[in-house]
């Protein structure tokens, strides 16, 4: 049966011996999981794993029972079942990327807590961000600014008067450079909701 299977990430399977894996991780081709009863182990795309037998992947637990897809989160931490909580809880623990959101984006905090009111969530392999716009009649207006940039949690941008300003990684920050109110330009600044250090805009040549 085992050969049957498409092991995916963030979900519960049965192995050969009646253990119960998780799959937490992807690497090198190798699925990564924690058996309920006995370590970490890995195995391969179809749930065999080199050497032993019995600690064969045959099932998926979570087919069975419609699992939520631990990526796609939209709601607070405290209205998941005790089930999703504790397969988000044990994602992160076992070193899943994990995200908060900031109601327009998602961040990845330095140390989630899993509050019941906020949302959690495991960062997609490939998300889609929304890249943050300046308009032209920002730029004519701010003649003297040549990059603007957003801090990891912010909303309110920073004009520098470099293109290239420096950050400090462990704050989450851009240095050097004048904060704006958000609401400066209304909707001619779009922050967008991509990770705090691609959160630059450049001046446009010629403006």
């Amino acid at each position: 049966m085992g050969k049957e299977l498409k092991l995916e990430l963030g979900k519960l399977y049965e192995t050969r011996d009646e253990n119960v894996v998780f799959i937490y991780r992807i690497s090198g081709g190798r699925y990564l999981g924690s058996v309920r009863y006995g370590g970490c182990y890995e195995w391969e795309k179809d749930g065999t794993s080199s050497g032993n037998n019995c600690r064969e992947i045959i099932r998926c637990l979570d087919d069975e029972t419609g699992p939520v897809d631990l990526t796609k989160i939209d709601v607070p931490f405290g209205e998941l079942c005790e089930r999703t909580q504790d397969r988000l809880a044990g994602a992160y623990a076992r070193g899943v990327a994990t995200e908060l959101s900031l109601g327009d984006r998602w961040i990845e905090p330095s140390r989630p807590v899993f509050d019941i009111g906020l949302k959690y969530r495991l960062k997609p392999e490939n998300p889609a961000y929304t890249m943050p716009t300046v308009d032209d009649k920002v730029w004519l207006a701010l003649p003297g600014a040549k990059s603007f940039t957003w801090d990891s949690g912010a909303t309110n941008p920073y004009a520098h008067a470099k293109s290239n300003p420096d950050k400090v990684e462990h704050y989450g920050q851009w240095i050097d450079g004048d904060e704006l109110p958000a609401n400066l330009f209304g909707d001619l600044i779009q922050r967008g909701d991509c990770p705090w250090d691609q959160a630059i805009v450049l001046r446009p040549e010629g403006l």
